[in-house]
């Protein structure tokens, strides 16, 4: 895995308030960071506001570097994926990455993780990752799912030829794990009662 990507990926489940990861947004000029309502500028006047600009936050778009980095709250990361390995309010919940082009990004100018590129077609990413674990449409595009041990990674192609142009990383949560049978299921699934269910949707 590239020196850069590996960094980026390091602090996944990781929150910005600790102080390496910090030090690391700085040094790449990322100086946004996730915050509750009650901490915006705007929070005395316009709470309304102030929840709204909280909610943005938790998503970091730096166009220069063709990233995003998508957080959550601490207590909700917990939930899903489990302990959380550093203390703060938010943890990095989601890496994504975008080929040149895509939303007129630059970008991402240094080599992808798991010996993929942009500009791959779906068959020649799928010899290289092995069989997807799901194929689904994801905002329109056509998208590979892959739930490993380590990261699920999400493809999605663009352009009529169908070329990887974004990618979503992130840790597996606990129903990925379940999954892959690394964890066992806490209910028997022949006591539900489907017709509870159904209501229930």
């Amino acid at each position: 895995m590239t020196d850069e990507a590996a960094n980026w990926l390091a602090y996944l489940g990781k929150s910005p308030e600790e102080s390496r990861f910090d030090q690391w947004l700085d040094s790449r000029r990322v100086y946004e960071r996730p915050h509750r309502p009650e901490d915006d500028e705007a929070y005395s006047e316009d709470e309304g506001e102030a929840i709204r600009n909280a909610r943005a936050s938790e998503i970091e778009e730096v166009e220069r570097l063709s990233i995003a980095l998508i957080y959550v709250g601490a207590r909700n990361y917990q939930r899903l994926f489990g302990e959380v390995e550093s203390t703060g309010q938010f943890v990095l919940k989601q890496l994504a990455l975008y080929a040149k082009g895509v939303q007129g990004y630059p970008g991402f100018a240094s080599p992808l993780p798991f010996g993929i590129a942009f500009g791959q077609d779906a068959q020649t990413i799928r010899q290289v990752l092995g069989a997807p674990t799901a194929t689904r449409a994801l905002h329109g595009l056509v998208s590979d799912l892959w739930v490993r041990e380590d990261f699920t990674i999400n493809v999605s192609y663009i352009h009529a030829d169908e070329r990887l142009g974004i990618l979503h990383v992130r840790r597996p949560h606990l129903y990925d794990l379940r999954m892959l049978g690394k964890l066992p299921c806490e209910h028997d699934a022949a006591a539900i009662d489907p017709n509870k269910l159904a209501r229930r949707f």
